[in-house]
């Protein structure tokens, strides 16, 4: 799980979890748990919304630990969406003046 972590936020963000250990003893995973959640926090999850190393590693609070993860998505999703609206505004520079009506009737995607 813990490397699964680190791989999830360098797939949003290659280069976030820099060091990733690969060794199954203990600290060295909660080590990759530590990276995954800077990670988070610089992705922007806020510090209330994420976990401690052990939640996980000990399966205590796994409540948390589905915020934390839920609250990345959060963000990711809207990264995706800022990004998305960027693109539709270079490609129709009106598309935000207009009805929705208008803009289905009349829009086709280049």
């Amino acid at each position: 799980m813990d490397i699964c972590c680190c791989r999830l936020v360098n797939c949003i963000k290659p280069g976030s979890a820099k060091k990733i250990n690969k060794s199954t003893m203990a600290f060295k995973c909660m080590e990759n748990i530590n990276v995954f959640l800077e990670a988070a926090k610089d992705l922007g999850v806020p510090p209330q919304e994420t976990f401690q190393t052990v939640d996980l590693w000990e399966r205590q609070n796994l409540n948390s630990v589905v915020i934390c993860l839920q609250s990345l998505g959060r963000k990711v999703s809207d990264g995706i969406n800022s990004a998305w609206d960027h693109v539709l505004k270079k490609w129709f520079p009106n598309i935000f003046t207009y009805k929705p009506s208008f803009i289905l009737k009349n829009t086709t995607v280049p």
